[in-house]
This record gives structure tokens, sequence and C-alpha cells, in this order.
């Protein structure tokens, strides 16, 4: 593997926190949860979507979680209890990051555009993910497709992160 793919996991998924983090400072999360924990669970979701879509976490994609992993210590270890709890329902449809409404509105306020960034590390993150095994097999690219087109038309309709 490339040995430049751990360090663009490990800087995509830390951009991610800071952003989160930066969305809370703002006073836009309000949700109880931790605006970490909910973002740790959208990137689990993206291991578990496409890395894990055929049965099995391979070596490559094993270092580049582990990568995030490594991010995941310094922010409250959120990804570290996700993956040792096990997988997830199975994920088809994108679930709306909370982060993702929380810079929606931080945007609409602000004429910022906190979303495009936020979606751009997630398929950042994700392209990563899948050419980890040097190769994009066409259902992974149809499912990356799919899976952020619904993504980025579902967020603006997605409720308020207080849920």
């Amino acid at each position: 593997m490339n040995t430049q793919l751990p360090l663009l996991v490990k800087n995509n998924v830390s951009a991610l926190y800071s952003l989160c983090d930066f969305m809370n400072s703002r006073g836009f999360w309000t949700a109880e949860r931790d605006i970490r924990q909910d973002l740790s669970k959208s990137i689990y979701e993206l291991f578990q979507l496409f890395a894990w879509s055929d049965g099995s976490l391979h070596n490559n994609e094993y270092q580049l979680l582990d990568a995030a992993l490594e991010v995941d210590a310094h922010y409250g270890f959120h990804l570290k209890q996700l993956v040792e709890a096990g997988p997830l329902e199975e994920v088809t449809n994108p679930r709306v990051p909370g982060c993702l409404v929380s810079a929606a509105l931080h945007d609409s306020v602000h004429e910022t555009m906190f979303v495009h960034i936020i979606i751009n590390h997630l398929e950042n993150l994700a392209l990563i993910i899948i050419m980890s095994d040097a190769r994009l097999e066409a259902a992974e690219h149809e499912a990356f497709r799919n899976y952020f087109a619904e993504l980025r038309m579902s967020y603006y309709s997605s409720p308020s992160p207080t849920a």
C-alpha cells in the first residue's frame, strides 16, 4: 500500500473532528450527545460501507482504520468504542451527520461553505478507503456516487441536530 494513504486518512479525520469542534464552539451543535461521537459514527459507517463491503477487512483497509483510530485517540476514543462494539446496522443510505446539519445552519447564518468542506473530507476518506487495494471496482464507484449524491440531497431536509 502507498504509505501516504494512512497519512491522508489521518489528515481527513483530524480535519473532520476540528470542523465539528468549530461548529460546537460556535453554538451550532445543540444536541445532548457528543458531536465527536456523532462524527465517529459517520466515519465508522464509511469504513463499514466501503471497506467491509466484501465481508472482510483486508490488511490495507485495516491500516487505514488504524490510522483513523490514532486520530480518534486524541478526540475521546469514540471511533474505538464503535469498532469494539461490532458492526452497525447495514449501511445503505447515508445517515446525515449531525455536524453536517450544524454546518448547514452555520452556512445559512454566516454565508459560509462548511457543508461543502465537510462533505469533501467525507468523500476523500471514502475514496481513500476504496482505493486502498489499488483498484476501483464498478460496484464501489456506483456505491460511492449513490451514497454521496443521497447525502448531498438529504442534509438540507434533515431535522435539527437537537434530536
